[in-house]
C-alpha cells in the first residue's frame, strides 16, 4: 500500500505567520469554501467526461483530477486515494478523543460529534449556526495554537460539508447509482449525509494533525485540513451512493 504524502509548496491561499485569533478564523472560513469547491469540482468534472467507477482505472483519473485542483490551493498531493480511503476507513474512525490533543479540545469534538449524531437525514437546519458558534468559542477559549487549529478545521468542515452535501447528495446518488457495476441501495440504519458528516470532520482533524510542524503551522494544517477532508468526503459520497461502506468493496 502506498504510503501518502503531502507537502505544502507554497503559501498563496493562506497566510504564512501565526495569526491572531480572528485571522484563523477567516483562514478556516477559506478551508470550508475550499472543501465545496473541490466537491462541486470532482463531480463536475466525472459527470462531464461520463467517467464510470467500474474499473481500476477510473480511480487514477480520479486522482489526477484531485492533483489537479489541490495544487490550485498550493497543495501537493501524491499517492492512491483509494489505498488511502481502505487503509483508514474515515467513516469508522471517531471525532474523540484524540491523544494529540488537550482535553479542553477533546471537548469541543465531542461537543461537534454529539450534535452531528442528533442530525436527521434531509433536516440540516441549525447545525451550520451550531458549528459558527461552536468554532467562535473553540478559537476564543482554547490556550494551545494546535488545539485551535485542529479543532476549528473539524467544525468548519462539518459545517461546509453539511451544507455542501444537504444541496447535492442526490445528484452524487442519482449519477454513481446508474452505473452497471453498482449494487442495489441498501437500507442504512444511519442517515448517510450523517455519515458523511462524521468522515468528513474525521479527516480534517487528521490532516490538521499532520500539519502541525511543518513551519507555517497555521497555512500546513490548514492545508492539510483541506487534503485529507477533502478527499474524506469526496469519497465516502460515493461509497454511500452505492449503499456500501468503502470504495475497494466494489473496485476490487
Amino acid at each position: 500500500m502506498k504510503k501518502i504524502i503531502f507537502t505544502i509548496l507554497t503559501l498563496g491561499l493562506f497566510i504564512s505567520a501565526f495569526a491572531q485569533r480572528d485571522n484563523l478564523n477567516k483562514q478556516l472560513e477559506q478551508l470550508g469554501q475550499n472543501h465545496n469547491e473541490f466537491l462541486t469540482f470532482m463531480f463536475t468534472k466525472t459527470r462531464d467526461n461520463n467517467l464510470s467507477l467500474c474499473d481500476k482505472k477510473s480511480y487514477k483519473i480520479w486522482n489526477q483530477w484531485a492533483r489537479e485542483f489541490f495544487a490550485t490551493k498550493y497543495a501537493n498531493w501524491e499517492g492512491d486515494f483509494v489505498d488511502f480511503y481502505a487503509a483508514n476507513k474515515w467513516d469508522e474512525q471517531p471525532l474523540y478523543p484524540k491523544k494529540e490533543l488537550s482535553a479542553e479540545a477533546n471537548s469541543y469534538l465531542k461537543k461537534l460529534a454529539d450534535q452531528i449524531e442528533l442530525l436527521n437525514d434531509k433536516n440540516f437546519a441549525g447545525f451550520a449556526n451550531f458549528c459558527t458558534n461552536l468554532q467562535n468559542d473553540a478559537l476564543s477559549n482554547l490556550k494551545s495554537d494546535n488545539d485551535a487549529i485542529i479543532v476549528g478545521s473539524a467544525i468548519v468542515v462539518a459545517k461546509y460539508s453539511s451544507q455542501y452535501w444537504d444541496k447535492h447528495m442526490d445528484e452524487w446518488n442519482n449519477y454513481f447509482s446508474a452505473m452497471p457495476c453498482s449494487p442495489k441501495h441498501q437500507t442504512k440504519l444511519s442517515p448517510t449525509e450523517k455519515k458523511v458528516l462524521q468522515a468528513d470532520a474525521s479527516g480534517a482533524i487528521s490532516g490538521a494533525i499532520s500539519g502541525i510542524g511543518v513551519p507555517p503551522p497555521v497555512a500546513s494544517s490548514i492545508a492539510g485540513a483541506l487534503v485529507y477532508g477533502g478527499f474524506s468526503s469526496c469519497i465516502t459520497g460515493v461509497c454511500i451512493g452505492f449503499g456500501i461502506d468503502h470504495i475497494t468493496d466494489w473496485l476490487w
